[in-house]
């Protein structure tokens, strides 16, 4: 039975692929440099824009996450949930229920109230 590899054809394409994605850094930019002058996310954050109601949930909980500046695998830990649900929920695919928002908000160190349905302030 033969054995199917990649083309070389396919190898020279991905490697393209990745190349071209890569972002380019000058040579007097060290990695240390970069690291320190980066502004972070929570930084550059200003008001939550979501609407009120279930469909601002993902936008609330993006903004959450990235005030205090954590991962969704950081959260899911300190929330006792899965990535997945969190990674679902965030990009709209997945409704959570009482409880876990709940803990989400705990974890965020937000109100349950604004977290689930855009009620007052975070």
């Amino acid at each position: 039975m033969p054995r199917c590899y990649p083309s070389t054809t396919a190898k020279v394409l991905n490697a393209t692929r990745v190349n071209a994605l890569t972002p380019k850094i000058h040579p007097r930019y060290k990695a240390s440099n970069m690291a320190t002058t980066k502004p972070k996310l929570s930084q550059m954050l200003g008001p939550c824009e979501a609407d009120a109601g279930t469909q601002g949930l993902p936008t609330r909980l993006f903004w959450a996450r990235c005030r205090a500046d954590k991962t969704l695998r950081e959260v899911g830990a300190m929330a006792a949930r899965s990535y997945s649900v969190l990674w679902r929920a965030e990009n709209g695919q997945a409704v959570l229920d009482v409880a876990t928002v709940e803990a989400l908000a705990t974890a965020l160190n937000v109100r349950s109230a604004w977290l689930a349905f855009g009620d007052g302030q975070p």
